[in-house]
């Protein structure tokens, strides 16, 4: 059906020449020229010639088709009066003998093989053109799609690029306001770690305790930085020395807000309290000078603990051989005593004071400082951690700081 348009020509051309008979000599001899007209042989052999359509006797009018009737006789039946059949739907005459009939030695089963052929060649030419046509156009497709998604592809990675460079920015921003933001409190704690430092070591004119006022503040303070100040952002596109930073610094000030707990647990309860002043007044008798006193008895010779006191030396003169011992610090009569010198000793051995080796003595004379000692061993590690922690800090203000101060790209 399809197909039908196509060819309204060639049916009209085929209607046209349907009167005429189509012999084999006819089909071989092409347009070489006309044939000569056939023998008149059996029944249905009468033909018409080629110009065109014979009217039958009797003056009837042909039928549609160029069917033409024959002198008498129906459907090819002489005498019978009807309608002759189309001759390509007649048995062909027997060929005779010296026929220049191509077809002759085949006999007539060689010429009820012949047949018509409609030549479609130029309907199917047609068909592959527009095949070309509809593939050349779906190639066409094919390739602006494919280039739309290249360009596509492409502005958008552009795209991405630029927000996550502008969110990086943005992050970096946010974590140099929360570095600046942690100064002030890291300050504040320092402040009051130098305060109980220098509590807890002895001078002159003063002795050591326990400032329970500062480790309370440090106790009281919110940890100002952590991971969580950058973990959910794009920390990861800053440089080396800002990412180390960050981690060190963070590290760092967790470090310290757990220390402050430990300071906290060492001062904590009044029982603890009264532990480490006792110890803190042991740590000051540290600082002067002890001393043994020789008592001689029955048993042999004994000796007895006294602080000893030097006199203030007068200008000019050597140091004097007398001190002043004392069974207490600061407290108590005192008595003069000759430094012992290696003679004399047997005599009256109580005139004399050997002065203890300090150094070599404090497993001995610390003992009751021990505590105090464990609580300022620890005091003094706190300060050196928040010294380490500064010089983090000011540096990783510097690295995030060159990103903080980038400008945003414009995007769509």
């Amino acid at each position: 059906m399809a197909d039908e348009p196509t060819k309204p020509r060639k049916i009209k051309n085929l209607k046209a020449r349907l009167g005429r008979t189509i012999t084999p000599n006819q089909r071989a001899a092409g347009a070489a020229g006309p044939l000569p007209p056939p023998s008149v042989g059996g029944p249905g052999g009468v033909v018409p010639p080629p110009g065109g359509l014979v009217p039958p006797p009797g003056g009837l009018v042909p039928p549609p088709g160029g069917l033409v009737p024959p002198a008498g006789g129906a459907m090819g039946i002489p005498g019978a009066g009807g309608i002759v059949a189309p001759p390509f739907g007649q048995p062909e005459p027997a060929p005779q003998p010296g026929s220049d009939d191509p077809f002759a030695s085949q006999g007539g089963e060689a010429v009820q093989q012949v047949r018509l052929v409609i030549d479609d060649q130029t309907t199917v030419t047609d068909e592959e053109a527009g095949r070309k046509k509809s593939g050349k156009s779906y190639l066409l497709i094919g390739l602006g799609v494919l280039l739309g998604l290249i360009i596509g592809w492409g502005l958008g990675s552009t795209m991405g690029e630029r927000r996550l460079y502008n969110r990086t920015v943005v992050d970096a921003k946010a974590i140099y306001d929360d570095v600046r933001a942690s100064t002030d409190e890291i300050a504040k704690a320092r402040r009051h770690i130098n305060a109980a430092v220098t509590a807890s070591t002895p001078g002159a004119g003063r002795t050591a305790r326990v400032d329970y006022e500062a480790i309370e503040a440090l106790v009281a303070m919110a940890q100002p930085f952590s991971a969580e100040n950058f973990s959910q952002r794009q920390y990861g596109r800053l440089d080396a020395e800002a990412v180390n930073g960050l981690f060190d610094y963070a590290g760092k000030v967790t470090t310290l807000w757990e220390r402050f707990t430990t300071l906290s647990t060492l001062t904590a309860g009044e029982e603890r309290r009264r532990a480490l002043d006792e110890a803190a007044g042991a740590v000051d008798d540290l600082s002067a000078q002890t001393g043994c006193v020789p008592i001689s008895d029955d048993d042999g010779f004994r000796c007895g603990m006294v602080y000893v006191t030097f006199p203030e030396p007068e200008e000019g003169q050597p140091p004097s051989t007398t001190v002043q011992v004392r069974p207490t610090r600061g407290r108590g009569q005192a008595h003069d005593k000759t430094v012992f010198a290696g003679t004399g000793l047997e005599e009256n051995p109580s005139s004399f004071v050997i002065l203890t080796d300090t150094a070599r003595s404090l497993g001995v004379l610390g003992q009751r400082a021990s505590t105090f000692s464990e609580f300022r061993a620890e005091l003094l590690g706190v300060k050196a951690l928040m010294d380490e922690t500064i010089q983090v800090q000011g540096r990783l203000e510097q690295a995030v700081g060159r990103a903080a101060r980038l400008d945003e790209i414009p995007t769509l």
